[in-house]
């Protein structure tokens, strides 16, 4: 692997040491879904570190994720993790749920607990995917006060779309995509939700999404592009749910051709 990547139309810089140094006895945790940037995540980690110091995490909190409503997504999130990891090859796996948390505690400090104790403080550090337009959501908040509760939900997209320029790919992907401004949950707290997003290591902060495919390509991963997981209500990518309509337009705006296989056509 090169130390340094150019991507897309945009020209993005990624650089290799965005993923941390670790070690000789330490290991590192993902957080995975088996989708396009946490499977790219741990491609590079297996390749990196060995897929033996690599920890699959899987949260399923449904305090974080309502998944007590929808139990059909929370059985396909499991499945999806569970067949990822064995295609990956992985050998260590935890899952964070609802059974290990007590009420009105911190997800984050209870995670790090957790990691803690089962591995003796050799687990440094967390990789997540959050990409570009989880950064541009985490400022965009800030920036008019949402956080801080000056702006109510109803007058966030009002607000975005006069802050168009500012905020271009955020911009799209709400409008166009009708995706959703990320950190803004009836769940849990802004204030969990920031903890939790700045504790994490976030490789790909600075890429959008068509750019983690292209870097696919770039480190020889391409294959496995396919086989990553976009749907929001199947195992694989249906072809029509929001999830993978953003699958296909990152496709569109890469520079790789399309080969999922989606079970709509």
């Amino acid at each position: 692997m090169s130390k340094s990547y150019v991507l897309g139309k945009n020209k993005t810089r990624f650089e290799m040491t965005e993923f941390p140094q670790l070690l000789s006895d330490e290991k590192i945790g993902i957080l995975y879904q088996g989708d396009i940037e946490s499977t790219l995540l741990a491609l590079v980690a297996k390749k990196i570190y060995g897929i033996d110091r690599v920890v699959f995490m899987l949260i399923t909190s449904e305090k974080v994720l309502s998944y007590k409503e929808n139990e059909d997504k929370l059985n396909i999130l499991k499945t999806t993790f569970q067949q990822g990891v064995e295609r990956l090859q992985g050998v260590h796996t935890l899952e964070i749920n609802d059974s290990l948390f007590k009420k009105n505690q911190s997800m984050t400090a209870i995670v790090k607990k957790i990691l803690l104790d089962r591995y003796q403080g050799k687990l440094k550090f967390v990789l997540s995917g959050h990409n570009k337009i989880h950064e541009d959501s985490m400022a965009f908040l800030k920036s008019c006060g949402w956080d801080q509760g000056k702006v109510t939900d109803d007058k966030l997209k009002p607000i975005l779309e006069k802050n168009a320029d500012k905020y271009p790919e955020l911009y799209k992907h709400v409008f166009i995509q009708n995706s959703k401004i990320f950190g803004v949950s009836r769940n849990v707290g802004f204030e969990q939700i920031e903890e939790d997003f700045y504790t994490n290591v976030r490789p790909f902060r600075n890429l959008m999404q068509y750019e983690i495919i292209d870097l696919f390509e770039e480190l020889g991963f391409l294959s496995d592009l396919y086989k990553t997981s976009s749907c929001d209500v199947d195992i694989g990518n249906c072809g029509i749910c929001s999830g993978c309509v953003r699958r296909m337009s990152a496709f569109k705006n890469s520079s790789i051709t399309d080969l999922t296989k989606y079970t709509v056509n």
